[in-house]
């Protein structure tokens, strides 16, 4: 006890932490299995409490041992159950007297709970039937005890079936945010196997093998043979270690509109920024003394009217080497960006790169790559981090503009000039050094500009810091390093930030022109639209499945290949409609989901869910659905709601509860056209006595999802997590007569 001043006799010292249960017990109001909040207002005490603490989820992050942002947020991964909210709970108050009455939350309806006093505690057990939090209020007054929960005379209809339903869309693209909205329904995710294999896997609409990549030791420096495609040559020399190349081979999967599927980059920037990533290779983390290595058959088109030449180029963070059906092609490699020194005529190739990273600044950062076949290569370059010695130093060039913008990235503290015009400073400060990435800043640099060459120089306080210069200026090949008077060439730096493109000014053209939908600009005539694709692939038979949605009056297919449409197994329609690349099917509507099978012919470069052009497309009204997860039940990927209707005939009666059961959603509910509440969450039971009548009655209930099926099936987002997709009315549906 604290002896004197305004505490004394009120303060208790407890000298450790074991010593604080006892101190604490007397002056503990409530006993329950969570934390309670407990507030005295106007003569009444008021318990609230949580059907789970802290939450009916579970989070995991990748380490969470460390602090802050290193325990991985951006890879944490959620479960949400509601099965861990508790049905009910067993509390005890203490010094309170009367009956508890429990407060519904969402309707603010008050009913009295039976409860047992035991000395100065009263003890109830708290329902959690109206939602998974419940108020508990004790005012000093008796109260009547409450009625059973199913009075005598009660009868429950079964409403588990007969169900109909019909979409209600509710996704609104005025914004260009979510690039769909209106009736069609949409699917990305088929299934796939190779004509012969037994097993289906999934594959996505776009994403497709566009070749095959393994990793070898460093010193293989020489591509394995070929495996004999037609048309191909296959007497190139044998690698000095084939067994090697011949194990570990994976797809290259990628989609030429979107890049790599759910890109780990994505999990930083937290999207695209309304760019696609220019790197679609990605080949994980290439220890030191390891090589990767990718293959592919590329075709180069003719240049068209503009009469040009191709060329191949090759943009990763790494020593790069090429070889054109064996052959070895010189490459003038700049530093994070290679360009075959002769052009390429049209045809088709085998292509092998191997890249060999070198830079332990790269630290464990991926390999990634693009490839690209460009009619003009200098319009195709792009600025190059540079970097000098360690120390203050100079990295300087001589430089014609082209425009009046500088833009100037860099992880150090740094100065810039122009014609020795000190035109700002940047960097040198992050709140997270753990964490850094380059500054950006953009200068206007028209009043320090002449007529003929300028100069350009960024002074850094550490020279081995890499800093990327763009627009007016571009760094690379050419810059150099001055210290302490001593001027060197500056040294390029291959490695990058995040998607390289990210930090050009102005971009440059994309390595694949159909990345156009996102970002508005293409390749344009600089980049040609070559095909990358698996070795020997065309002409192969491969089949695609998935379920088409109930009520579904059309599909529609857009894919490339001679394909044979079959619902439930029967022969539909052969296609696509020439010029068009569409299989467009009327159906019959009204019915149940089906299972639509296509056998596809493939063509080089599409492969696999890239047989796909775009995702599969319905046109759907009203059909008969069972109760359970819209994934399930025909309507995958679908964000919006879904009206279930169905009659049932009742008697006469006095009044009657609609109980849905389970729901993931909220859910509206009409009986005979007359609205009859909405529910957030569980319980999800409904007052329908008013709008009944004797005979046939018209029950509807619309259930209504989130974003996440339809953001996880056509955005980069990593942050959909399991049971987040889950929706639908669930039941049992039980309609509970009430005898009048």
């Amino acid at each position: 006890t604290l002896p004197g001043g305004p505490l004394g006799g009120l303060a208790r010292f407890a000298p450790s932490v074991d010593a604080l249960g006892p101190l604490l017990s007397p002056l503990r109001r409530v006993e329950a299995p969570v934390p309670p909040l407990v507030r005295e207002v106007d003569g009444a005490t008021l318990v609230y409490l949580q059907a789970a603490f802290p939450m009916a989820s579970r989070v995991a992050v990748e380490h969470p041992d460390a602090r802050g942002a290193d325990q991985g947020w951006d890879s944490a991964t959620i479960d949400f159950d509601p099965a861990r909210y508790a049905a009910d709970m067993p509390v005890r108050v203490r010094g309170v007297a009367g009956t508890p009455l429990l407060v519904d939350l969402f309707t603010g309806g008050v009913r009295a709970l039976p409860c047992a006093v035991d000395g100065d505690h009263v003890e109830v057990v708290v329902p959690f039937d109206a939602g998974p939090a419940a108020l508990l209020v004790f005012t000093g007054h008796e109260a009547p005890p409450p009625p059973p929960a199913v009075p005598a005379g009660a009868r429950e209809v079964d409403l588990d079936g007969g169900w109909e339903m019909e979409p209600v869309p509710t996704l609104d693209d005025t914004w260009g945010d979510l690039g769909h909205d209106g009736p069609v329904l949409r699917r990305w995710e088929v299934e796939h196997r190779l004509d012969g294999d037994a097993a289906w896997g999934p594959a996505y609409a776009t994403f497709g093998p566009h070749g095959v990549w393994h990793l070898t030791s460093a010193d293989v420096t020489a591509p394995g043979p070929a495996d004999g495609a037609p048309g191909l040559a296959g007497d190139r020399p044998a690698t000095d270690e084939p067994a090697e190349h011949a194990r570990d081979r994976r797809p290259a999967v990628f989609s030429v509109s979107r890049g790599i599927r759910k890109d780990p980059i994505h999990r930083v920037t937290l999207g695209p920024k309304g760019h696609v990533p220019e790197e679609f290779l990605d080949f994980g983390r290439v220890p030191a003394g390891r090589a990767a290595w990718f293959r592919c058959e590329l075709t180069v088109p003719a240049c068209g009217d503009t009469g040009g030449e191709a060329y191949l180029a090759v943009g990763a963070a790494a020593a790069k080497a090429a070889w054109i059906d064996g052959t070895p092609v010189p490459l003038g490699d700049r530093g994070y960006l290679a360009v075959t020194r002769e052009p390429l005529s049209p045809g088709t190739y085998l292509l092998d790169l191997r890249l060999a990273p070198e830079e332990p600044d790269g630290g464990d950062a991926p390999l990634r790559a693009h490839v690209a076949v460009v009619t003009d290569p200098e319009a195709y370059l792009r600025p190059e981090w540079i970097a000098g010695p360690e120390g203050p130093a100079e990295l300087t060039a001589t430089f014609v503009p082209r425009g009046t913008t500088l833009q100037v990235a860099s992880t150090a503290a740094c100065r810039v000039l122009v014609n020795g015009v000190e035109l700002g400073r940047q960097g040198g400060f992050d709140p997270y050094a753990d964490k850094r990435k380059p500054r950006v800043r953009r200068y206007d640099v028209a009043t320090a500009l002449r007529p003929g060459p300028n100069t350009v120089t960024v002074r850094v306080g550490d020279g081995s810091e890499p800093v990327l210069v763009d627009g007016c200026a571009v760094s690379g090949p050419g810059w150099e390093a001055v210290q302490d008077g001593v001027r060197t060439p500056a040294r390029v730096r291959r490695s990058q930030y995040l998607d390289p493109a990210a930090l050009h000014l102005p971009r440059r053209p994309h390595p694949l022109p159909d990345t156009s939908w996102l970002s508005g600009a293409g390749g344009g005539p600089v980049v040609l639209r070559a095909v990358l694709a698996e070795e020997g692939a065309a002409g192969r038979v491969e089949w695609l499945r998935f379920r088409v949605p109930p009520g579904a009056t059309a599909v529609r297919v857009p894919l490339r290949g001679k394909a044979v449409l079959m619902l439930d197994g029967e022969p539909v329609v052969e296609g696509p409609v020439e010029g068009t690349g569409l299989l467009d099917v009327p159906l019959g509507g009204r019915s149940g989901p089906r299972v639509a099978t296509l056998r596809v012919e493939t063509e080089a470069g599409h492969a696999g869910g890239a047989i796909l052009t775009g995702p599969v497309e319905f046109d759907a009204g009203p059909g008969p659905i069972e109760l359970g997860d819209w994934e399930r039940t025909g309507l995958p990927e679908y964000s919006g709601g879904v009206r279930y209707r169905r009659t049932v005939t009742v008697p006469a009666t006095g009044s009657g509860v609609l109980d849905l059961g389970r729901v993931r959603g909220t859910a509206e509910v009409r009986v005979n056209g007359r609205p009859c509440g909405v529910r957030v969450c569980s319980p999800y039971r409904f007052d329908v006595g008013a709008a009944l009548r004797p005979g046939e009655n018209t029950v509807e209930i619309e259930v209504y999802g989130t974003l996440a099926p339809h953001l996880d099936a056509v955005s980069p987002t990593h942050f959909v997590f399991p049971g987040q997709r889950v929706t639908g009315l669930f039941g049992p549906v039980r309609l509970v007569l009430l005898e009048a």
